[in-house]
C-alpha cells in the first residue's frame, strides 16, 4: 500500500515511479503524449508549442510548475524563473528528462496536494502504454 492509494497505483510522490511512467509514455507516444498526460497534473502549466510561419517565430513546447519550467526545444533546458527572470538555465540531457519532468511533478503534487487524481492519471498512462 502506498499510504492512502490502492496497491499498485503510481505514487506520484516518489519519483522513481513517475520516472518510469513518463519513459514510457515518451517512448510509446511520443512528445505529444508526454505533453497531453503532464495536463493531467493539477498545478502543472503546458504549452504545446507552435510551428513557425510568416512573421511568426515558432515556440518549443514547455510545462512550467512554480518557479521551474522546463522547455522542449534543442536541446532540453530547465529553466529556474523567479518574477519573470530567469536565475539560471541548465540543460537536460535525454537520459534524464523523466527523472527532471518526475521531480517536477513530485513538487508540484506536494505544493498543490492533488495526489490521488495525479495517480490515477499516471497508472492509467502506465497501464495503456504497457497493453
Amino acid at each position: 500500500m502506498n499510504g492512502d492509494l490502492p496497491d499498485g497505483f503510481v505514487d506520484p510522490l516518489v519519483p522513481e515511479q513517475v520516472a518510469a511512467v513518463l519513459a514510457a509514455v515518451r517512448e510509446h507516444l511520443g512528445l505529444t503524449g508526454l505533453l497531453d498526460l503532464l495536463t493531467r497534473v493539477p498545478g502543472l502549466t503546458v504549452d504545446p508549442g507552435r510551428s513557425g510561419g510568416l512573421l511568426r517565430a515558432a515556440t518549443a513546447p514547455w510545462v512550467s510548475g512554480g518557479d521551474d519550467v522546463v522547455r522542449f526545444a534543442k536541446p532540453v533546458v530547465r529553466e529556474r524563473v523567479v518574477g519573470g527572470v530567469v536565475l539560471s538555465r541548465t540543460p537536460v540531457p535525454t537520459a534524464t528528462l523523466p527523472a527532471t519532468l518526475a521531480t517536477l511533478v513530485r513538487e508540484t503534487v506536494r505544493r498543490d496536494g492533488a495526489r490521488e487524481d495525479v495517480s490515477v492519471a499516471l497508472t492509467a498512462a502506465r497501464d495503456a502504454v504497457s497493453s
